[in-house]
């Protein structure tokens, strides 16, 4: 994984949601009208590009504001969260 940037990282919690809501891929994926591919890019948290259009797509189907998906994570928490396993935001340190 590159260096931490600067200004943070926007992180998608698209995993987090869909294993509380017990949603596989192509369940999501019919119920958006996204590719299972897109939403596996999506819930790796590792799309290239976060499309507008998959963003309203996604929280459309999950009922969900961006707020809630997408998430910015500045250095300080990215460092506490990456030292401590127990921290709820630990998965996205790798």
């Amino acid at each position: 994984m590159p260096p931490f940037p600067k200004y943070g990282r926007i992180v998608c919690r698209l995993d987090e949601i869909m294993t509380e809501r017990r949603l596989s891929n192509t369940d999501l994926a019919k119920m958006s009208g996204l590719s299972r591919q897109t939403v596996t890019l999506w819930r790796d948290n590792s799309p290239e590009s976060y499309s507008e259009r998959a963003l309203a797509r996604l929280c459309a189907a999950l009922k969900v504001e961006p707020g809630y998906l997408l998430i910015h994570v500045n250095r300080a928490t990215y460092l506490a969260a990456k030292l401590n396993v127990n921290h709820p935001w630990h998965k996205y340190t790798k």
